[in-house]
């Protein structure tokens, strides 16, 4: 048989036999849907039945373009903007891939689809898109800022800071370009008790805290925390 042999892929499969009629789960596509095979819901009702949405919306996913739907009709196809809404709330972004399977007599006999749950690629592209609007909206700033990452001594207090990002006018401030400024630190490129103090000063928490900066800057820390490291920083030079 067949069934054990799908019971193993690390995707959901779903199939409906060619009246419609939903006909098999394997075990990922029961808990990526949040449901099992239900028999009474035809090909129709399955975005209402499995609630299926257009990603990122309340819109319901339009019935002509299921993938199983698709693949009744004798098309293959491959959806990326589909989410599910599992029973308790979860809702799983789905990669979607539908294929007609026909009988030795080249009449349709089954529609198989394929999905599985691309949360992590979601939550990546979500991320690069808010880096994005945020390099966008301070590259523009009158203002010096940078985004630091903390590095910890071996006691785990914070001991320097690098730079992860710096925009137009911090660079101006600095007098380096971005190249020689991003992925160095305070204490490399500000070397001394200057830039050490300036590291030091620089603490998690809540407050503003200001440090004395070689050049003639003072460095003006807002510690915000940004998504995937607590120890990113946002803070922002403003002259003497």
């Amino acid at each position: 048989m067949l069934f054990p042999f799908l019971e193993g892929i690390p995707v959901g499969i779903f199939i409906v036999r060619s009246g419609g009629q939903a006909y098999y789960a394997n075990r990922d596509a029961v808990r990526l849907l949040g449901r099992g095979v239900l028999p009474s819901a035809s090909a129709e009702d399955l975005a209402d039945a499995y609630d299926v949405r257009v990603r990122g919306t309340e819109e319901p996913y339009p019935t002509n373009r299921l993938a199983i739907v698709e693949a009744l009709a004798g098309r293959a196809t491959d959806h990326d903007d589909a989410e599910i809404r599992q029973p308790d709330g979860t809702v799983v972004p789905m990669q979607i891939w539908g294929t007609p399977v026909a009988g030795p007599n080249g009449a349709l006999e089954y529609a198989i689809t394929a999905f599985a749950d691309v949360s992590d690629r979601v939550r990546a592209e979500e991320l690069r898109a808010s880096e994005e609007r945020f390099r966008t909206s301070v590259e523009v700033l009158p203002d010096g800022l940078a985004v630091f990452s903390a590095i910890h001594d071996s006691a785990g207090g914070v001991a320097d800071f690098r730079y992860e990002y710096i925009n137009e006018a911090g660079c101006r401030m600095d007098q380096r370009s971005r190249e020689e400024t991003v992925g160095h630190t305070l204490v490399e490129l500000f070397p001394g008790a200057g830039g050490l103090r300036a590291a030091r000063r620089i603490r998690p928490g809540g407050g503003d805290r200001r440090a004395a900066r070689p050049g003639g800057h003072r460095l003006r820390g807002r510690l915000r925390r940004t998504a995937g490291d607590p120890g990113f920083r946002h803070p922002d030079r403003e002259a003497r």
